[in-house]
């Protein structure tokens, strides 16, 4: 994981990438970097929190994608969601979770794999292969 941040950020040196901890270390380096931003973009849950905590001192716009399935519950939760300027989902699935929970969420951005159909002819195809040669693998060991 370090060694693909330490590749990016050889790749492009303007890129500022940081993690925390604990909360009280990620709100205090939110604090002292949100001043160098027009957006704050969170990609955690943790960080997110940490972001609208700290929405009052830093007044920045704070943006969050949402990467998980699971239905956001309570009050606080709830809170922190409508004082989030944007919500983004990675998927349809998360997306409808979200609005579905009464959380506002227009857009979808996938990570990294547009959905496509199926082709069931390519999947048999494979699995047939891959079955004969596990067989002739099997073969040779006998």
């Amino acid at each position: 994981f370090y060694n693909k941040i330490l590749q990016l950020q050889k790749k492009f040196p303007d890129l500022k990438i940081w993690s925390a901890s604990n909360y009280l270390e990620e709100i205090l380096k939110i604090l002292k970097v949100a001043p160098l931003y027009d957006i704050l973009h969170a990609q955690t849950g943790k960080t997110h929190t940490a972001a609208i905590l700290t929405k009052p001192f830093h007044r920045k716009k704070v943006i969050y994608t949402r990467r998980v399935h699971f239905t956001p519950e309570g009050f606080l939760t709830k809170l922190k969601y409508k004082l989030t300027d944007k919500v983004i989902a990675i998927s349809q699935n998360v997306k409808q979770t979200l609005n579905s929970a009464g959380i506002k969420c227009e857009e979808v951005i996938y990570s990294c794999i547009f959905p496509k159909e199926l082709n069931y002819g390519k999947v048999l195809k494979l699995k047939n292969k891959l079955q004969e040669e596990a067989y002739d693998e099997f073969e040779i060991l006998e």
